[in-house]
Order: structure tokens, then sequence, then C-alpha cells
């Protein structure tokens, strides 16, 4: 680790503000849990008995409909509602996910630029991704991290005003924020979140 010089450096315009990152990271935080709790309700893995109320004296059929319930009222706000990639993960348990996790990362680091799929694809994956992260997911974290750095200190590299509106700048800082801080893999990011309740 001694090697490992956390983000690349760039032009201060292209990064966000500490108020953006925390707000962000709260309304991430929101969608893990909301994502976690659909899970546990459709995988049978939460008791959906409303607070308060002893499970044995429900029935059967009075805790399918409590869950059914509480899944309807878990509904994804927009934009997350229209994201088909977390669509596509709803059932999943933690072994594909981070299967799918670890493949994506590969790949994006590969890529010369990240594509806005793939940053939506990580996004999403990352929503139901469980912490603490494994020690294997951390490094692949780390690498992702590093190359969205490099990628976004590249964008202002010309020195030119335009770098600010690229397209490419808005998922960059997401994924930086969400590796960053919420994972926990950059010291000064980490610290924008660290001791808030998730």
């Amino acid at each position: 680790m001694a090697d490992d010089t956390g983000i690349q450096p760039c032009d201060p315009s292209l990064k966000p503000s500490a108020a953006w990152i925390h707000e962000f990271l709260r309304q991430f935080a929101q969608l893990r849990r909301r994502l976690q709790r659909e899970y546990e309700l459709t995988s049978g893995q939460a008791a959906a008995a409303p607070p308060g109320t002893h499970r044995l004296l429900l029935s059967q059929a009075a805790l399918e409909a409590a869950a059914a319930e509480e899944l309807a009222a878990l509904q994804l706000d927009p934009p997350s509602a229209a994201m088909p990639e977390l669509q596509q993960l709803r059932g999943l348990d933690q072994v594909q996910v981070r299967r799918q996790l670890h493949a994506a990362i590969q790949s994006a680091v590969q890529q010369e630029a990240l594509a806005p799929e793939a940053a939506a694809s990580l996004y999403a994956l990352s929503a139901r991704m469980d912490k603490p992260l494994p020690a294997g997911t951390s490094a692949l974290y780390r690498d992702l991290l590093r190359c969205c750095a490099a990628q976004r200190a590249a964008l202002g590299a010309d020195g030119g005003g335009a770098a600010a509106a690229h397209p490419r700048l808005p998922h960059l800082n997401i994924l930086i924020a969400v590796v960053g801080a919420y994972f926990g893999q950059d010291e000064e990011l980490a610290g924008m979140w660290e001791g808030d309740e998730e």
C-alpha cells in the first residue's frame, strides 16, 4: 500500500462541494436501506410484523399482508425508480451482487473512458453491496477510485473551462463519492461521511 497515492489531484472546479457530497451520500444511504428492506421482504428473510405487534399473535396471512403493504410503501424515488440497473438486481443475494460488482469494476478500469452505462451499473451494484467490505472488494474499489480520479483529472488537463460541463464528470464524481466516501476507500472523503447514521 506504500505506493497507493490515493485520489489524483485535479482542477478544483471539477470537484463537487462538500455539501453536495454529504447530501448525495445521505440519499445514497437511504436508497441502500430501501433496497435492503425490499430484499428482506421479498426473500422472506425479515419478519414483516408491524412495530409493537407480537409475531405469534399474527396469522401467516396477516404477516404476508403486512409485508405486501410495507413493500408497496418502499417504492423508489425518481431518478432511482427509473434505473433498469436497480430493477435487474432484485432478488440477488450478496454473493451474486459481489460477483457482478467485481466483474463490472474489472471491466470499467480497463476502459479508456468510463461509459455512462458502466457507471450506472456500478452505482446500482454499490447500492446493494453490504458493509463491511470483503478485502478483495476493497482492493477492487480502490482500483476503481484511482481510475475515476485519473479520468476526472484528465478532463481538466487541457486547462479549458469546458471540462466542468463534460458529460462524464457527474458519473465520475458520483462513483468517487460512493467509493471514496461511503465505502471509505479515501481517507479525506471518508471523513465527510464517517459518524453519520447510515
